[in-house]
């Protein structure tokens, strides 16, 4: 900017391909199992930083799918809270359901849906 000119306006909207800000959380908990648990329903509304918090002391095995998540069949493994809780961030453009399953049953998922 030179001395004297008008400071530039911000953009009128988001920049190609990046999404606004979502004002609207969801938050669910969900009890731990150490069988095939549904964390989070598909939804076409799902907007990016979406999480899903582990709060049990078991680890959490998540499956990107309605059901069939196992110790052994899953996406990743979030680690289970000893001095701070497992943290997954739900992939952006994922809108189909999530499914979990942990190595013992205790605590809870905390999700949290970003609409």
């Amino acid at each position: 900017m030179t001395r004297g000119s008008t400071p530039c306006s911000p953009p009128a909207s988001t920049p190609s391909g990046a999404e606004p800000p979502s004002a609207t959380p969801t938050y669910t908990n969900v009890a731990s199992a150490a069988a095939d648990t549904p964390l989070l329903a598909a939804n076409t509304s799902r907007k990016a930083n979406s999480t899903i918090v582990n709060d049990s002391t078991a680890i959490l095995y998540i499956k990107l799918a309605l059901n069939g998540s196992s110790t052994t069949s899953y996406y990743v493994a979030v680690a289970g809270a000893t001095t701070a809780p497992g943290i997954f961030q739900i992939p952006d453009n994922y809108t189909g359901a999530i499914s979990g399953t942990w190595a013992s049953a205790n605590g809870f998922a905390r999700v949290t849906e970003m609409q």
